[in-house]
């Protein structure tokens, strides 16, 4: 019964309290194998802490000191569970992998087959937070927007010279989104980023995260884990 409830409170700690105290570590958006690692680890070796407490203080079955009494009773438990921590966590990325590849063709494939049921208008006038300064943007060359602090930066294809040019503007990104509501092929995808879903081209997935990715932009953007699937099915044309 003792060690059931150590057992408990331990993982109690680890899977409820740890991601209200480090928020930042546990953020899913930036969640890797190596933490999933460390993770395991680390419930490990709170219920091996716990064991040899309890042991040793209720049923004195090492010889010693107290602390020696401890360390070896962590040692003894986390030689025996850090390899199956190991293995658990590459076989369960594995499933994972799989699992959101797969649904991330199956989305793409629908994706293709959407068709647009709103007209974008050529043009837009982005407002600054005083709104004493604006941009006027093309709209069907505006190819994705990304927030930085207090400022929005708006990249914008230049078809001539086949570049993308970036314009800055003194607003939020709630403020922008909220500018371009109405035009269904903006969609925010991500905390930071609104994108063009036109310059999209391919959805992909790995073991924790989606990605979008376009041929005009060197990098993959982000999509939140969050983002509801039937706006997924929306973001490439």
């Amino acid at each position: 019964m003792g060690f059931g409830f150590i057992t408990f409170t331990a993982l109690f700690l680890t899977h409820f309290i740890g991601p209200l105290l480090f928020k930042t570590y546990f953020n899913e958006d930036n969640w890797v194998i190596w933490k999933q690692i460390v993770f395991g680890l680390v419930s490990v070796f709170l219920i091996a802490l716990g064991n040899g407490i309890y042991r040793s203080y209720f049923f004195g079955e090492y010889e010693g000191y107290f602390l020696e009494t401890i360390s070896n009773c962590i040692n003894q438990t986390v030689a025996v569970g850090f390899f199956p921590v190991i293995i658990f966590v590459f076989i369960d990325e594995k499933f994972a992998r799989k699992k959101r590849l797969k649904k991330a063709v199956k989305i793409s494939k629908e994706i293709k087959k959407l068709t647009p049921s709103i007209k974008t208008p050529e043009l837009i006038k982005i407002y600054s937070e005083n709104e004493k300064d604006f941009l006027e943007i093309v709209l069907s060359n505006l190819v994705y927007i990304t927030s930085q602090k207090n400022y929005v930066s708006f990249f914008i294809y230049d078809k001539r010279t086949k570049e993308l040019k970036e314009k800055v503007l003194r607003v939020s990104l709630k403020k922008v989104e909220n500018s371009l509501s109405s035009y269904e092929k903006f969609i925010k995808c991500h905390r930071s980023y609104i994108v063009n879903t036109n310059y999209m081209d391919a959805l992909k997935g790995n073991a924790r995260n989606y990605y979008l990715e376009t041929e005009v932009v060197d990098f993959d953007i982000p999509v939140s884990r969050n983002f509801p699937v039937d706006h997924l099915k929306k973001l490439i044309s």
